[in-house]
């Protein structure tokens, strides 16, 4: 038995006030079914049932620190094919996870409606930016 490799991103883009309180709101729409299997910690061993509230609380932390990880030394930006800018983190596994940063965007990653937005942003930051660049 060894070591893995393993490494998480998402999209990245700039968060405005305007962008974090959309992605606030889009947190309170989530529902059980928004949930996917890798928030076990956050199922009651006895019911079953998942703590929706501690769900998007946890979310709701890791957006408002989001902008932040950029800084984090476990973390790395870039700009792959030139499409929008992503957020990495990964590293040797054995059973557990590299770091704190993956946690944090394997979270994310597992909320397709987060996802989604976070992608869109993206996507407007580098179209702002390739008009800017050609001006």
């Amino acid at each position: 038995m060894g070591a893995d490799f393993l490494l998480m991103w998402c999209p990245y883009p700039e968060i405005t006030e305007k962008r974090l309180e959309e992605l606030k709101q889009r947190i309170k729409t989530l529902n059980d079914l928004d949930i996917n299997d890798r928030f076990e910690d956050l199922v009651d061993d006895e019911t079953g049932e998942t703590d929706l509230d501690a769900y998007k609380d946890l979310l709701k932390d890791i957006i408002q620190h989001f902008p932040d990880y950029e800084d984090y030394r476990e973390c790395t930006t870039m700009i792959p094919h030139n499409s929008y800018r992503i957020i990495l983190s990964g590293g040797m596994s054995w059973g557990d996870s590299p770091t704190n940063c993956y946690e944090d965007l394997e979270k994310i990653c597992s909320v397709e409606k987060l996802w989604y937005l976070l992608e869109k942003y993206a996507v407007e930051d580098m179209q702002t930016h390739r008009k800017e660049r050609d001006l």
